[in-house]
């Protein structure tokens, strides 16, 4: 098994430092990962993605054109999708039930759980249509790039209807690379001469939101349930990372470096998965923005770092799929647990209800833990009382009084001692949601 290790980022270097493989050590910075050779024989294995149970790639063989392999994580067994004509199938993405991939410049989607198929886009080539993501968190709609009249726009379809494709962004200038989660969709947009990151909201007639104002040019951006992360180029004119927080409503600079830029960024949660070129060859590693918020300089930590690339990443939850020469990945971080007593389905009007609950890591309880107790509203998670927990990570939170459905949740910043036992580490967590319901 390959060796994994820990590096955290200092300033603006990266320094390493060696730990045990992840089979024997519980220093939640390592990856418990198990190691799946999809058809090694093969000589080109392409950009996995993961979502839930079900990890799909590209498979490129020696004669042929390309095919879209589906692995089940809980069935262990692989499908795939063929190409229905002469040309490859590429640019894989999968989330929920769904698959959707690019062939002969046409988007196709693919129903994993009915077996059903469908064309996005039907134009047979006449328009390219390329660069497909798809999100069910609200519904399910896949949005993709299309070169027409000159330009790129960004277009969209929901999957669940038999309607037309739309128009998410289009206009003066190209818009292009767009990503997207529940209905929110970000992409590049060039129409002021500097490429910058918007986001639109599917279905609303609010114009689309511009991230930064700073004229400087921004790539390759990424969209989850609260986050979008971004490249822009630091003063040293490398690759950093950016990101904004809908729950907050303010821009964070996260990796940076000056010897070398950060690549690929890939969100979920609170986390960002991503590349750095190393000189030789690219190691993949996370970033905890809850950690951030306390010890920027522990934040990030390294997953992957061989001597072949490892590279193209994709993150789900604690999930993560990506590629170490070729062959594909499949890891889990090792995050702790928030556990939470059941509350009352209804309550009284401005009644209360109580979040009780421990907080462990790896099965032993996280004394002293510095809990927050967040409250959902307008669209947002808003932090409203942190707390301590106790000799034995225990905790209870009485609400104040609610007169309309509110929903609230416990949440973990998580801790990095630099000069610690590194089982004292351990990464952020967030509770599941828990509604107090006035009758």
């Amino acid at each position: 098994m390959q060796r994994l290790w820990l590096r955290v980022a200092f300033a603006t270097a990266l320094v390493g430092v060696l730990v045990a493989p992840a089979i024997a050590t519980a220093n939640p910075f390592v990856v418990e990962r198990s190691i799946m050779g999809f058809n090694p024989d093969f000589p080109t294995l392409l950009a996995p993605d993961i979502s839930g149970d079900t990890i799909v790639y590209g498979l490129e063989p020696t004669l042929g054109a390309r095919t879209v392999p589906v692995f089940s994580l809980a069935r262990g067994d692989v499908t795939s999708i063929l190409s229905s004509s002469p040309w490859d199938i590429t640019a894989q993405s999968v989330s929920g039930d769904w698959v959707v991939y690019s062939a002969n410049s046409d988007i196709r989607a693919r129903n994993i759980k009915t077996g059903t198929s469908k064309g996005v886009t039907t134009d047979a080539a006449t328009l390219w249509d390329g660069l497909p993501a798809v999100s069910t968190a609200d519904g399910a709609y896949v949005v993709w790039s299309r070169f027409s009249g000159g330009q790129y726009d960004v277009l969209g379809r929901n999957l669940g209807i038999s309607g037309s494709p739309f128009t998410v962004a289009g206009g003066t200038g190209n818009q292009t690379f767009p990503v997207i989660h529940g209905k929110h969709v970000a992409y590049i947009d060039g129409a002021s001469g500097t490429d910058t990151v918007f986001v639109k909201t599917i279905g609303s007639a609010a114009e689309p939101v511009r991230l930064t104002t700073d004229g400087h040019a921004q790539a390759v951006p990424d969209i989850g349930d609260h986050l979008v992360v971004w490249l822009a180029y630091n003063t040293s004119g490398w690759y950093f990372i950016r990101y904004y927080d809908f729950n907050t409503g303010l821009v964070y600079d996260g990796p940076s470096s000056t010897q070398q830029s950060m690549l690929n960024p890939q969100v979920s949660g609170d986390r960002i998965l991503y590349n750095v070129f190393n000189g030789a060859n690219q190691d993949l590693y996370v970033y905890d923005t809850r950690i951030a918020k306390t010890d920027a300089v522990g934040a990030s930590f390294v997953i992957a770092a061989t001597t072949n690339e490892d590279r193209f990443g994709r993150i789900d939850g604690n999930q993560l799929t990506y590629m170490t020469g070729n062959i594909v990945y499949f890891a889990r971080l090792v995050v702790p647990s928030i556990s939470l007593s059941a509350v009352p389905g209804r309550i009284p009007h401005g009644g209360h209800i109580h979040l009780k609950g421990s907080i462990s890591d790896q099965g032993h309880r996280i004394a002293g833990a510095t809990i927050g107790i967040e409250r959902y509203g307008s669209g947002k998670w808003t932090r409203i009382k942190t707390l301590t927990a106790t000799s034995t990570g225990t905790f209870s939170y009485q609400t104040p009084k609610n007169y309309t459905k509110t929903k609230y949740r416990v949440v973990y910043d998580g801790k990095v001692d630099h000069f610690g036992a590194p089982s004292a580490n351990h990464l952020s967590a967030v509770s599941a949601v828990k509604t107090a319901w006035p009758r």
